[in-house]
């Protein structure tokens, strides 16, 4: 992960002194889809997925649950299947909640904003008979 500290006080007119300060909460990654996504229907459409992010110093990958709304949702599932590789712009969302057995969990998520296709859904095709050639033939 990389952490800028540029000039985003100056884009503002502020300065890092000033008591007003901009705080960003953005987030930018790509990985694989781990299953299939769905589109869930409610007052607006959403979609819930995890992507598979590999570590860059490391062969360990992080799974990562993001969650879509309205036509970004959408297009997530009419174009991408399991294991086409994505890349998603949001913000982190944490929730903290009590178990019922008083355990404290803390979990976060990605409100995925939008997101760009790196592969796109394939169409698996199957040979018939009648594609086949001559020389496929057993005879």
């Amino acid at each position: 992960m990389q952490i800028v500290l540029s000039s985003d006080y100056l884009e503002f007119g502020l300065r890092p002194s000033q008591e007003r300060r901009v705080f960003m909460n953005k987030i930018e990654l790509m990985g694989r889809l781990v299953n299939d996504v769905e589109l869930m229907k409610g007052k607006t459409n959403y979609s819930k997925f995890t992507i598979a992010v590999r570590r860059k110093a490391k062969d360990e990958v992080d799974f990562i649950n993001c969650i879509a709304f309205g036509k970004v949702a959408e297009a997530i599932v009419k174009y991408t299947e399991k294991g086409n590789r994505i890349i998603v712009e949001g913000s982190i969302q944490i929730e903290k909640y009590e178990t019922k057995e008083g355990n404290k969990v803390t979990t976060f998520y990605v409100i995925v904003n939008d997101f760009y296709f790196v592969d796109f859904k394939t169409k698996k095709e199957e040979k018939t008979t009648n594609d086949l050639l001559p020389d496929d033939l057993p005879f």
